[in-house]
């Protein structure tokens, strides 16, 4: 078998990462495992049905995790949001809005930043 030329291939995560996924989902079930990757690394096939979200450099998977850890019936403090807004009120509002799968109505693209939905002015 040929391999790829290097400027070709993908990153892939170390053996032992992948076996503590493997341990996880074994004692989980895959229901209640969310595996955080960075986007140019390679997602091993074998673990297809495993919710993967992206490490982004703004911080949007920290409300992702939030909402997955709350689905599978964890109590998150959704007020602990990255810092992208500087007006407390507006990150009220947007804790509001994740808590509760509310719209957010606004101007401010800022909001967009903390993936809720929103619909703009």
């Amino acid at each position: 078998m040929k391999s790829l030329p290097f400027d070709e291939q993908k990153l892939r995560s170390r053996q032992n990462v992948i076996l503590e996924l493997g341990f996880f989902l074994g004692k989980l079930g895959r229901s209640r495992v969310c595996a955080l990757y960075q986007e140019d690394v390679e997602i091993p096939s074998d673990y297809d049905g495993v919710l993967f979200v992206p490490l982004d450099g703004g911080g949007a998977w920290h409300i992702a995790l939030a909402r997955e850890l709350k689905a599978a019936g964890l109590d998150i403090d959704s007020t602990l949001l990255p810092d992208y807004h500087k007006d407390p009120f507006d990150r009220l509002l947007v804790a509001q809005a994740n808590q509760n799968s509310l719209l957010i109505v606004t101007k401010d693209r800022n909001i967009d930043k903390y993936e809720v939905e929103t619909f703009w002015m």
